[in-house]
């Protein structure tokens, strides 16, 4: 199977005259630094909030004196958790929480009016976007690969609170400890994705919270966040990061990757210098998580509208579009953790280019 990049990019030169866009190899971090940053879902700025829910209950154990909880009924559990197939390898999605932005400070470009089709169902102008990560679990032998594809909100210094406790999530789902995990693929190092990389010990140090798990991030995106005070401090690096890479715990690829047989790391930059999206792949089926590279499904429909949060718009755009592509020409489902939950769905292509979104009905 073709790489991501470079099928979408196949696709969309014949379709349409947009090209994925790559960063420059001669645009240095420094250079890249010295841009104003965009705010992120996780910087303290009017009118972004967490949403929190009702129907949690303190968890006994871990977590509980930090005040992290866990659905309690399972018709609340579907809320929180669902399975799916692709072909051999099972997904869990998993939320963690809710992030309620409002529109106009989102997409500060898109007018009201434009707004209209695609707020039905939030006519008070708020986006509410779920938050979570992804357990990938590919057979190996009797035994599988645990791979987590994000982390989520988090435990310590989380950006919104409440958070449910994904150690609980993980485990009600899977029955999978934090111990169990042997991959942690890191989307981008924004801090609703990092966010469960650390914990408190028993004598409030911070620690892996997945020990024996390698973290993947793209070299680009570790080097620009640790390339100065002002990148350091917007991803909080040396609580969430730091202590990862002084485990050497962490795994930082050029490029794209095969982590696993079925498992394909894939840059996917724009809205960070080092984004990557995962493919999954086996027997024919296709998944694709997209981290950030959408955070909206009017997105789909409209996929130059860029959010603010987006590092470089127009390199956003032009990889959204083949984004977009490549899940159409393959049928691929697309995984978003910020879409409604479980953020499960396919794109199909209209006879203008345009495309539309059908998320999984069952």
């Amino acid at each position: 199977m073709p790489p991501l990049l470079d099928s979408a990019k196949t696709v969309a030169q014949a379709r349409a005259p947009r090209r994925v866009i790559n960063m420059q190899k001669s645009r240095t971090t420094s250079a890249m630094t010295q841009r104003r940053l965009p705010p992120c879902i996780c910087c303290s700025w009017p009118g972004l909030s967490g949403g929190g829910s009702k129907h949690f209950s303190t968890l006994s154990g871990h977590g509980a004196s930090e005040g992290i909880s866990e659905p309690e009924s399972p018709e609340v559990l579907d809320d929180y958790i669902k399975k799916i197939k692709i072909g051999n390898i099972t997904a869990w999605l998993l939320r963690d929480g809710t992030i309620e932005i409002p529109l106009d400070k989102m997409f500060p470009s898109v007018t009201a009016s434009d707004w209209k089709p695609f707020t039905k169902s939030q006519p008070d102008g708020t986006a509410r976007l779920s938050s979570g990560c992804v357990l990938v679990q590919v057979p190996r032998g009797d035994k599988y690969y645990n791979i987590l594809l994000d982390a989520g909100l988090g435990i310590v210094d989380p950006p919104y609170m409440p958070t449910t406790d994904l150690r609980a999530l993980l485990l009600r789902a899977a029955g999978v400890t934090p111990e169990d995990i042997n991959y942690v693929v890191f989307s981008h190092l924004h801090r609703d994705h990092t966010g469960w990389a650390v914990m408190h010990d028993s004598s409030g140090h911070i620690v892996p919270t997945f020990p024996n798990a390698i973290h993947c991030v793209q070299a680009k995106e570790w080097d620009f966040w640790n390339s100065s005070d002002d990148t350091r401090t917007r991803t909080r690096f040396h609580t969430f990061l730091t202590p990862l890479e002084a485990r050497g715990i962490v795994s930082k690829h050029n490029g794209e990757t095969s982590l696993v047989p079925g498992v394909d790391l894939i840059p996917f930059n724009g809205h960070t210098p080092g984004h990557q999206v995962t493919k999954l792949h086996s027997l024919g089926q296709t998944a694709i998580f997209i981290g950030d590279a959408l955070h909206h499904t009017a997105q789909i429909q409209k996929p130059h509208w860029s959010p603010i949060f987006d590092w470089d718009k127009a390199i956003s755009e032009s990889n959204r579009v083949a984004l977009l592509t490549l899940a159409d020409s393959e049928s691929a489902r697309l995984l978003s953790p910020h879409f409604p939950f479980p953020g499960v769905g396919r794109v199909h292509r209209q006879c203008d280019n345009s495309f539309t979104w059908k998320p999984d009905s069952s």
